[in-house]
């Protein structure tokens, strides 16, 4: 599973060549930020009132990165609203650990080892509060993750049987020969870290009732950024493989 959707709406000031002054496209892109400012759902929500003739069809409550504008010609863009990476009335929030359990869970920037490890500690954290025993690292599903990653990315085809592969060869070629399970997710932006992906496997039935699987003991974990499939451009693929 993954995020399906990552457009946004932007509102970007006209250049004209003439008769405006610079003082006078300051202020209009000034205007045009503290307009969609004043229409963001957390300022709606402050002062009690809603967008007129049905533009909530396409405000920031439905675009998953929110209003973005650019202040001024060339300048960088600015994010004035942007939804939160966990939905409010989240029912597996419990089973989520926090930064202070597993540090990094949404640390963009740490190296892929780190990610990995925090992942483990993740799904480690989720198993024991539904009582089910953590799981161990295992070299080979490890690798075999991170060629399962390699082909989804390679053929762009975001699937378990990805570039006409069965759903487990990638595993039987790296050694494991025990019973097999794989999780998978792919995302870009702010949605590529572990504790995102986790978060979006407890809310899938499917997903979960995987993770939850009492046979598990060892786990193989691979992380694999520059996806480019379907929507998803210079995303990450996260690739969980469970073995007993």
């Amino acid at each position: 599973m993954g995020i399906e959707d990552r457009d946004w709406y932007r509102a970007e000031p006209r250049r004209r060549t003439g008769g405006v002054s610079r003082v006078g496209l300051i202020v209009g892109s000034l205007a045009v930020a503290l307009a969609l400012f004043a229409l963001s759902p957390a300022v709606r929500g402050r002062l009690g009132f809603g967008l007129p003739f049905g533009m909530h069809a396409r405000s920031a409550d439905d675009r998953p990165n929110g209003f973005r504008v650019q202040l001024l010609p060339g300048g960088a863009r600015v994010t004035l609203a942007e939804r939160p990476l966990y939905a409010r009335d989240d029912p597996w929030r419990a089973w989520l650990a926090g930064e202070a359990r597993c540090p990094g869970g949404e640390a963009r920037r740490a190296s892929a080892a780190a990610q990995a490890r925090t992942m483990l500690c993740l799904v480690n954290f989720a198993r024991r509060h539904e009582g089910l025993r953590g799981l161990r690292l295992s070299r080979a599903l490890s690798a075999s993750s991170a060629s399962k990653a390699a082909d989804i990315i390679r053929c762009g085809q975001f699937q378990h049987g990805a570039c006409g592969k069965s759903f487990d060869q990638v595993a039987r070629d790296a050694g494991y020969r025990g019973s097999f399970g794989e999780n998978l997710y792919i995302a870009e932006g702010q949605y590529v870290v572990p504790r995102v992906a986790v978060d979006q496997w407890l809310n899938s039935a499917g997903h979960r009732e995987n993770l939850f699987r009492r046979e598990w003991r060892t786990l193989g974990i691979a992380r694999r950024a520059g996806a480019d499939v379907g929507r998803i451009r210079d995303g990450v693929v996260w690739v969980n493989q469970f073995g007993a």
